[in-house]
């Protein structure tokens, strides 16, 4: 992001030199400008988002930083398809226990992360979202399963990504 690290934004918003919705702002601008050819965000969320920003307890530890989530963990009002058609159109009615935390700390969610189908492959590609793209160049991608987010955090969208490992879904984007 712009703003810098987490630190950084939490420490400006905690100063009262910036604010949540101008954090906000700057992450959706982002993402904007890179949503069509990075196509990491699966699930943008920015209008919710902006209504959490005005309720935000601004001294809360993580207070106003902006988080993807990947794809596989609910997220209240999304989706959670594992990039598998069928799953379409289940809504979410309640956050999975890493998002409440998130939440209670002050983070903003803007969304939901692409995945590899059914989170088996190395590259971040399914029938429902699409293709991720690497943020440097499009001739590779961001590796997997949570290359939505790592794709995200490297181009600057949000400095914040929930992914989580089991063979390489973190550590191999971080090569890539």
């Amino acid at each position: 992001m712009r703003r810098g690290s987490i630190v950084e934004i939490v420490n400006a918003i905690h100063s009262k030199t910036t604010s949540p919705q101008q954090v906000l702002s700057e992450s959706h601008q982002r993402f904007r400008e890179t949503h069509e050819w990075l196509n990491a965000l699966a699930q943008p969320h920015y209008q919710d988002a902006e209504e959490v920003c005005v309720k935000v307890d601004r001294e809360s530890p993580l207070a106003g930083v902006p988080a993807s989530i990947k794809e596989c963990f609910a997220v209240e009002g999304l989706q959670t398809t594992l990039g598998i058609s069928s799953k379409c159109g289940q809504v979410d009615v309640e956050d999975a226990a890493i998002v409440q935390r998130l939440k209670a700390c002050g983070v903003v969610i803007v969304g939901k992360s692409n995945i590899p189908q059914a989170m088996y492959l190395h590259e971040t590609t399914n029938p429902v979202w699409g293709q991720t793209n690497h943020p440097e160049t499009k001739t590779r991608g961001p590796g997997g399963s949570s290359g939505g987010d790592a794709a995200l955090v490297a181009a600057g969208v949000v400095p914040l990504g929930v992914g989580n490992d089991l063979a390489g879904s973190v550590r191999q984007p971080a090569h890539a």
